[in-house]
């Protein structure tokens, strides 16, 4: 089943992990075992995150890795492409191919401009440039069945019937607070069915939990009602019908599937999950708790608990929150998300010291940890200490920079740490990058107004905060 599977891998959650796969990939495909990733965060790198040298030959190329649409939700630009392919004349030894990989769809403009800029090199004996989108890798991916496995551990799980049902997932590198509701990744063991319509059975289900972590609810819903219709016994195709339903607002047809689900599996997690925020989102906090506190009995997965602690934390329940989080760090001290949710908890809470301590643990574990340092920066600068934050958040700008332009929270946190230090000049140029990146976010124009009043410009002020309301008013209409 490896072509199914090839066709249905969906990109990794992070960057690193993205990384790790091509640099994996390369070494196949270039045959060199000595294909590596260059040097590390902070340093200097000319628009290469990996370099060999194929096929034996004298020659090195290179592989810059690029996460795209289900990261920062953008995709690969023509003017990204130009910039990565300057950056990359600066690597020596010479490169003879410069490959952009992506987690993009692919682009007939992008493949257009890599051809001409093969084209203009060649004359100018430059390297070779190659754009790999998304469904290029994934295609190459089927010729690996090793890699798949060693990369996609969850597509596997119900077809091995070896491995424990895997946990609801773990933010990525660049997560904040806030979670996805994640899929269950696979039913974990085999049922009454006969094994064909088990398979069958098996065949749409994976394609659920891609469409749903593609956020295709309508396909994977359909996906996953035909799962059950072929074979009714899985509770965690129930589970995943309800996670859909609840997702498109289908509160009470998610219940009955997450109802169904327990009464084939009354200790599936998930499911109980799955009550715990429909009740949450009905307006029954006593019961979404009772439901939360079922889910964090019956499992010892870090996922599912980070996501109980995730719940607890949504419905202003940071003690709760903080508990779990402490019992998973207890549990696996290098858990750099935990620590950096625990973080978010003590800051809550006003325990900036501990909320510091937890930061910084947080980006030793993952030095590349974006927001991590950016609420390490922001903490400090509530506990007074302007310098170290300023140290912090350059670090946090620096990986916008490199990794993820969409993201403002390093700007807008800068931004308020200048106010606080009377820097109204860099506070204007950060508040200013922020209306840039996230136009429609009116805390960027809110600290742009107070900014420009501060600094004696009135007018400009009141055309910011003029600004700002109306994103405001927007807001609570959506609403």
């Amino acid at each position: 089943m490896t072509e199914f599977f090839s066709a249905q891998v969906p990109p990794p959650e992070n960057w690193e992990d993205f990384e790790s796969l091509c640099c994996d990939l390369w070494t196949r495909i270039w045959q060199d075992d000595n294909t590596k990733r260059h040097g590390r965060r902070g340093q200097p790198q000319h628009g290469v995150d990996i370099y060999g040298q194929p096929h034996g030959q004298n020659d090195y190329a290179g592989v810059q890795c690029k996460g795209k649409d289900n990261f920062t939700h953008t995709r690969l630009s023509c003017r990204e492409l130009r910039e990565e392919v300057e950056k990359a004349k600066g690597f020596r030894p010479r490169l003879q191919q410069f490959i952009l990989a992506t987690t993009s769809p692919k682009d007939a403009r992008i493949e257009q401009l890599e051809r001409a800029l093969t084209t203009k090199h060649k004359r100018r004996s430059l390297f070779s440039v190659h754009v790999w989108a998304w469904a290029d890798i994934r295609l190459r991916l089927a010729d690996h069945p090793d890699l798949i496995r060693k990369h996609f551990k969850w597509l596997f799980a119900g077809i091995d019937a070896t491995h424990a049902l895997p946990g609801s997932g773990r933010l990525g590198a660049a997560a904040h607070e806030e979670q996805p509701f994640k899929m269950v990744s696979l039913p974990s063991a085999p049922g009454p069915s006969p094994p064909i319509e088990r398979t069958r059975a098996l065949v749409h289900y994976n394609r659920g939990v891609q469409l749903a972590k593609e956020n295709s609810l309508a396909d994977a819903e359909r996906a996953f009602a035909q799962a059950i219709e072929i074979d009714p016994s899985i509770p965690e195709a129930h589970c995943n019908l309800g996670t859909v339903l609840l997702r498109t607002h289908a509160g009470d047809q998610a219940r009955q599937c997450f109802q169904r689900a327990l009464a084939l599996n009354p200790q599936l997690p998930q499911a109980l999950l799955g009550m715990a925020r429909y009740c949450a989102e009905t307006g029954e906090p006593d019961k979404s708790q009772e439901w939360l506190r079922q889910a964090a009995e019956n499992t010892q997965d870090a996922g599912i608990l980070a996501e109980t602690a995730h719940l607890h934390l949504q419905a202003g329940r940071v003690a709760a929150a903080q508990h779990l989080y402490e019992q998973l760090i207890a549990a696996n001290p290098d858990d750099y998300i935990a620590h950096y949710n625990l973080g978010n908890c003590y800051a809550r809470l006003k325990r900036d010291h501990d909320a510091v301590r937890m930061f910084q643990r947080a980006t030793e574990l993952r030095p590349t940890f974006l927001m991590a340092w950016n609420n390490l920066g922001h903490t400090l600068n509530q506990a007074g200490d302007h310098d170290a934050a300023e140290n912090a958040l350059r670090v946090a700008r620096e990986l916008a920079n490199e990794r993820e332009p969409d993201n403002y929270h390093p700007w807008f946190s800068s931004g308020h740490n200048d106010l606080d230090r009377g820097r109204l000049e860099k506070a204007e140029h950060h508040f200013r990058r922020v209306t840039e990146i996230a136009p429609d976010f009116p805390g960027g124009w809110e600290g742009l107004g107070e900014t420009q009043e501060l600094a004696g410009h009135p007018e400009e002020a009141a055309k910011s905060f003029a600004r700002a309301h109306q994103l405001r008013l927007a807001e609570t209409d959506r609403l």
